[in-house]
């Protein structure tokens, strides 16, 4: 096994903190984004967004037959995954 001396604790420390320096704050905000002016999106994207007809790309979830026999088929095969004996 090897383990780390001084120096290279040293160094992931300081490098460990560096990185986490540089990430945004868990609890940062956005500003709403308008047509008018941009927030987590450009005012561009906004007004695209806006000008969707969102009924005309309504639809009802009925899943298929095929994504039904795809769900039990990978189900099945995590069951058999679990139940394997590894000696």
């Amino acid at each position: 096994m090897k383990v780390l001396d001084l120096t290279g604790l040293d160094y992931l420390v300081r490098n460990l903190k560096a990185l986490l320096n540089s990430k945004s704050d868990k609890n940062h905000t956005h500003s709403i984004a308008t047509q008018n002016a941009a927030g987590l999106m450009s005012a561009e994207d906004k007004a695209k967004l806006d000008g969707i007809d969102s009924a005309k790309y309504e639809w009802e979830y009925a899943p298929d037959e095929e994504a039904l026999t795809i769900q039990e088929t990978i189900g099945s095969c995590i069951d058999e995954i679990l139940t394997l004996d590894i000696e």
